[in-house]
């Protein structure tokens, strides 16, 4: 689950152990009501992200965007790492 979601990163929580300075690859689901004028459910973002920061030891990671891609088209197919 996602939460404080940013330009930057974004925290989230985890089930999995990482440690400061893993890279990761995420697929964020973003809700979006409307997008260029039109109703949407949402849009994807497919990002390469690093943690940075811990939060418990395994509830919680905040992790800094390095690149990503944004999917409008929530029918596109997406490429899960």
């Amino acid at each position: 689950m996602t939460e404080n979601l940013t330009c930057r990163g974004f925290f989230c929580l985890s089930d999995e152990s990482y440690l400061p300075g893993d890279e990761l690859q995420a697929t964020l689901e973003v809700p979006a009501p409307c997008w260029n004028g039109r109703r949407r459910d949402g849009f994807f973002v497919q990002c390469q992200v690093e943690v940075v920061r811990l939060k418990g030891r395994q509830s919680g990671i905040g992790c800094r965007i390095k690149d990503y891609t944004v999917i409008a088209d929530p029918q596109a197919e997406l490429k899960y790492f």
